[in-house]
């Protein structure tokens, strides 16, 4: 399959603006996770920890060690332990460089339709064709084969 060159490298832009929303939207998703998780932390923990960090300060102002006894624990969670653990973060798509590298490839690029075994040959792959394919519509180019059977 022919590709005309100018609609790839606007569907190229047209993912990286998408990809770049998409980044955006998850980091603001992580971090209002985070702010929720980090509450409902404070709201279980907050006063365990007050009365822990005040019953290790006068032990260690009258000289005794802190022992792993005066550590609040949390008996609801599987390791016991009731410090602060920040939720992972959703996984962040990391495609722009390479549609960005794919881009650069193609404005040096003197023809103007390209083929699917050159995108390949130029270390494109099938994931990133299915990324850029169904935003280019009807930019595509006939083969010549078909051409000639129609």
């Amino acid at each position: 399959m022919q590709f005309n060159r100018s609609a790839l490298i606007e569907a190229i832009d047209k993912a990286i603006k998408m990809e770049h929303a998409a980044i955006v939207d998850i980091h603001a998703r992580n971090a209002a996770a985070d702010d929720e998780h980090r509450k409902e932390w404070l709201s279980l923990h907050e006063e365990k920890w007050m009365k822990a960090t005040a019953a290790i300060r006068a032990k260690l102002r009258r000289g005794q060690p802190v022992t792993e006894e005066d550590i609040p624990r949390d008996r609801s969670g599987y390791t016991g332990k009731a410090y602060y653990r920040p939720k992972r973060a959703s996984e962040v798509p990391a495609r722009a460089t390479e549609l960005a590298g794919l881009r650069a490839v193609l404005d040096a690029v003197a023809d103007e339709t390209i083929g699917t075994t050159a995108l390949r040959s130029l270390g494109v792959g099938v994931s990133t064709l299915r990324t850029i394919v169904p935003l280019l519509g009807s930019a595509t180019v006939r083969s010549e084969t078909l051409k000639a059977v129609k």
